[in-house]
Formats: C-alpha cells, sequence, structure tokens
C-alpha cells in the first residue's frame, strides 16, 4: 500500500513525458495549458506519445485530450478535502476536550462533537479551496516560457539593438533633458 502511495511521488521527480506516461490511471492531475484554460482536477486516462487524456467526473462527464504541444505542466494533486477535514477534526478535538469543564466523559463526549462539526467544516473548505490548489509538478514543457507575465522581462532591450530609444535624464525641476 505504502508503494502505491509514493509512485506517483517518486515519478514527479523526472519531469519529462515519459514520467507523464507512467502514472498509475485515475490519479488526479491539474493540467496547465500554453493556449487555453482548465479548471479543477482531472482524473488521468493515459498519455501516449502526443497527446494526454483525461476525465472531469462531476454532474457533467467531460473526457478531454491535451496534445503533448499545448501542455505547459502536469501537476499531482493534493487531496484538499481530505486535509481540511483532519485539520478541523483535530482541531475541534482539542478544543472540545480542553474548552469544556467537568468530568472525563463529558469532555470525550464534547471533544468528539467539536471534532465531528469543525470536521465537516474543514472538510467544506477544502472542498471549494481544492481546484485552486496543486501539487508537485511531474512535467513542464521544456520550450514554455518560466514567466512569460514578468513584467521585467517585457521591458528588457536586447544588447544587440542600438539605444536610440533610451529615456533622457531628467533635470529634476524642470523636467527637460539635459546632457550628462
Amino acid at each position: 500500500m505504502a508503494l502505491s502511495l509514493m509512485a506517483p511521488i517518486a515519478l514527479a521527480q523526472a519531469g519529462d513525458w515519459q514520467a507523464v506516461q507512467r502514472l498509475p490511471g485515475s490519479t488526479l492531475l491539474k493540467i496547465t495549458l500554453k493556449h487555453g484554460h482548465t479548471f479543477g482536477h482531472c482524473e488521468f486516462m493515459g498519455a501516449t506519445d502526443d497527446a494526454l487524456h483525461c476525465d472531469y467526473p462531476g454532474l457533467q462527464y467531460i473526457r478531454a485530450q491535451y496534445p503533448r504541444d499545448n501542455v505547459k505542466a502536469v501537476y499531482l494533486v493534493h487531496n484538499a478535502r481530505a486535509i481540511g477535514a483532519g485539520i478541523g477534526a483535530g482541531a475541534g478535538a482539542v478544543i472540545g476536550a480542553a474548552a469544556t469543564p467537568g468530568p472525563v466523559a463529558g469532555r470525550e463526549l464534547f471533544a468528539v462533537i467539536d471534532a465531528a462539526i469543525l470536521g465537516g467544516f474543514g472538510y467544506f473548505f477544502g472542498m471549494v479551496a481544492d481546484p485552486f490548489f496543486h501539487g508537485k509538478a511531474v512535467y513542464r514543457s521544456p520550450n514554455a516560457a518560466k514567466d512569460t507575465n514578468h513584467s521585467s522581462t517585457k521591458n528588457e532591450q536586447s544588447a544587440s539593438q542600438p539605444a536610440d530609444n533610451l529615456p533622457c535624464l531628467k533635470n529634476p525641476v524642470t523636467l527637460q533633458c539635459v546632457d550628462p
């Protein structure tokens, strides 16, 4: 059982398309695309040399196929529902046991009740937050730009271009260009 849980983690360290192809079926993935958007997590159905096949279960069952040249990155997914339920239940048990005065039996009862209530809230918040978070990258496209939205890379000027359009040095009082 432990080996089956650790297999996706070990595969995530490879970082190539073969790591995607070796993922076990029904592994939850987050796919980011170079062109287009995806939302939520999908169940991995398989990958060929040219495409990745994924199913989005829900009210409308959607089967998607993503061409490999459009896949920017593939991420493993955390189970945010289980994490939220565990954190909520643990916090509820501690709060119920610590905040209830009286005999031990009463504290245990309130610890169980608080664990169930806060565990439910944690599960709900995990369910809401789940589509927005992902885990470790299994694959990143080698030709995808790392920071295409970063403003400093857009404004940098190539060393081979002439420096004719550089801004001038301005006088702080008159705001007119001055020679250096």
